[in-house]
C-alpha cells in the first residue's frame, strides 16, 4: 500500500501524543523513584481496585494504538475516524496520569472526564458510521479503540472510589461494602451496552470481564465484595459469548424462516385446490341442497367448511418452519460444525460478507454460510421429500389424518349438529370430504415434487444473497 500523506499534521500529532502517553505510562510504572509497583495499583487503593495483573490491559491497548499510528499513514480511514480526537484524549489522559500519580485523585477526574468524552466520540464514531472493511481496519482501527473505550470507563469507575470509598486501616464498612457492591453490579451492567447496543462488542465487555476479576483477585477482606466480583466476573463472560450464539442462530432462523416463505406459497396451492373441491363436490350424492336448506344455509355450511382449511392451511404454514429447520440443521447429514478442516475459504472480515466465490469453493456439508449456498440443491430436495411426505399424510382421507380430524370433521359435526335436514345424510358427507381428501393425497404424492419446477430463479439469489450476509 502506498504512503498517504492526507492530512498530515494531525497523524504526525498522533505519533507525537502515543509516544508521550506511552512514555508517560512507562516512567510512572518503572521509574527509579516509583519502585517497580504501578501507580494505577500502588496508589489510592479503594475497595474495588483491582489485582495488579489487570492493568497489563495497558499494553494490549499501547501496541494496538502503536500499529495504529503506523496503519493512518497508508489509509485515510483512521484520520476520518479519530480526526484529532485522538490527540486530545492522549494529552488529557497524560494529565490524568500526572494527577493522580501525585496524589491529586479529584482534580485527576477533570482531565479524566475529557478524556473519555474525546474516546467516546471516536467509539462511537466508528461503531456508526466506519464499518471495518478489511482485518487491518479490524486489528488497527476498531479494535483499540473497543479496548480503549472499556478500560478508560474502568479508570474512571477506580478514581471515583479512590475519591469517594479510600481503603481504612480497620476494613472497610458496611456502607463501603454496599457501595463497592453497587459499583460491580454498574460496571457489570454496562456489558449490556456493549453486547446489545454497540453491534456486539465482546472486546469492549471482555475489558469489564478482566476488570471484574481483577478485584475479585485483589479483595479479600470483604467477602461479599471478592465473591460479587467473581460472580459477575463469571457472569459477564459468558455473556459476551451471546452474538457469537445469536448470529448462528440468527443464520439458521433466517434462513429456515426464508425457505419456509418459499414452500407456503407452493403448498398452498394444495389448500386451495382443496377448498375448491370442496365447495364444488361436498353435497356430492345428495338431493339437491335447495330441497335441504335455504341458499343462506347453503353459503354458511360451506363457508364453515372454508374457515376450517384456512385453520388447516395455517397450522401448516406454523409448522413449515420447524421442518424445514430439523431437515437443514438436525437431519443428517446436517449443516453444522466445523468449516476449517480442510480449509476452503477465509472468514470474511467484521462487517464484510461472504462471496458467491466462497458460495462455489465451499465444497463440503459443514455450519458456515458458505456450506449452505454450495449446496442449496440438496437442500431443497431434502426438503421437497420431507415436505410431500408430511402434507400427503395430512391430507389422507383416513379417519386419523391431520386435516380431517382436526379440521374438516369437528367442523361437519357441527354443520350436522346446525343442519338437521343434513343428519340423516351424516355418512355421505364424511364420505365425501375423505374421498376429496384422499385425491388431494394422490396430487401431493404425484405433483409436489412437480411444484418444484415453480420454483423461481430469483428465490434462489434472495435466500443465497441472505445466507451470505452472516459472519
Amino acid at each position: 500500500m502506498p504512503i498517504d500523506f492526507t492530512h498530515w499534521p494531525s497523524k504526525v500529532a498522533n505519533i507525537i501524543v502515543y509516544v508521550a502517553l506511552l512514555s508517560g505510562n512507562l516512567y510512572a510504572t518503572f521509574g527509579a523513584d516509583k519502585g517497580t509497583e504501578s501507580p494505577y495499583h500502588s496508589k489510592h487503593q479503594s475497595y474495588i481496585t483491582p489485582a495488579p495483573f489487570t492493568f497489563y490491559m495497558w499494553t494490549v491497548i499501547h501496541f494496538l494504538l502503536g500499529g495504529m499510528v503506523v496503519y493512518q499513514w497508508f489509509t485515510d480511514k483512521v484520520h476520518q475516524a479519530t480526526s484529532w480526537h485522538f490527540c486530545v484524549a492522549s494529552v488529557m489522559n497524560a494529565a490524568w496520569l500526572a494527577l493522580w500519580s501525585t496524589s491529586h485523585t479529584f482534580f485527576a477526574l477533570i482531565p479524566l472526564f475529557f478524556a473519555t468524552g474525546a474516546v467516546s466520540f471516536i467509539y462511537y464514531r466508528l461503531k456508526e458510521d466506519h464499518t471495518a472493511d478489511t482485518l487491518l481496519d479490524v486489528i488497527f482501527l476498531h479494535l483499540p479503540f473497543s479496548l480503549y473505550h472499556g478500560w478508560i470507563f474502568v479508570l474512571m469507575v477506580i478514581n471515583v472510589f479512590a475519591v469517594l470509598s479510600p481503603v481504612r486501616d480497620n476494613g472497610p464498612s458496611t456502607f463501603q461494602v454496599i457501595l463497592a457492591v453497587t459499583g460491580l453490579c454498574f460496571v457489570a451492567s454496562t456489558v449490556i451496552g456493549y453486547i446489545e447496543y454497540k453491534q456486539g462488542d465482546v472486546a469492549g465487555a471482555l475489558v469489564l470481564a478482566w476488570f471484574l476479576f481483577g478485584v475479585f483477585d485483589q479483595q479479600r477482606e470483604s467477602a461479599a465484595i471478592h465473591w460479587t466480583a467473581l460472580g459477575l466476573g463469571i457472569g459477564v463472560a459468558a455473556y459476551t459469548l451471546k452474538p457469537f450464539v445469536f448470529r448462528l442462530r440468527a443464520c439458521q432462523v433466517s434462513v429456515s424462516n426464508a425457505f419456509a416463505d418459499k414452500y407456503q406459497l407452493l403448498s398452498g396451492h394444495y389448500f386451495a385446490l382443496l377448498d375448491t373441491r370442496i365447495q364444488a363436490s361436498f353435497f356430492y350424492g345428495l338431493p339437491a341442497a335447495t330441497t335441504l336448506m335455504t341458499q343462506q344455509e347453503t353459503d354458511r355450511t360451506l363457508a364453515r367448511l372454508s374457515s376450517a382449511v384456512a385453520r388447516a392451511e395455517n397450522s401448516w404454514d406454523l409448522s413449515l418452519f420447524r421442518t424445514i429447520y430439523d431437515t437443514i440443521f438436525v437431519d443428517e447429514p446436517k449443516f453444522v460444525g466445523d468449516c476449517t478442516d480442510p480449509h476452503r475459504v477465509d472468514q470474511p472480515p467484521v462487517g464484510v460478507n461472504w462471496t458467491m466465490s466462497d458460495c462455489h469453493l465451499m465444497n463440503y456439508i459443514c455450519g458456515n454460510p458458505p456450506s449452505l449456498c454450495h449446496f442449496m440443491p440438496m437442500i431443497k430436495t431434502r426438503i421437497v421429500r420431507k415436505l410431500k411426505t408430511q402434507l400427503a399424510a395430512k391430507m389422507d382421507g383416513g379417519l386419523d389424518a391431520d386435516v380431517y380430524v382436526n379440521f374438516l370433521g369437528p367442523a361437519l359435526q357441527t354443520i350436522l349438529q346446525s343442519q338437521p335436514t343434513l343428519a340423516v345424510h351424516s355418512a355421505r358427507l364424511h364420505g365425501n370430504l375423505n374421498q376429496i381428501l384422499d385425491g388431494i393425497k394422490l396430487d401431493v404424492e404425484a405433483g409436489f415434487a412437480e411444484e418444484e419446477r415453480e420454483w423461481q430463479r430469483r428465490w434462489d439469489l434472495e435466500i443465497k444473497t441472505l445466507l451470505l450476509s452472516f459472519p
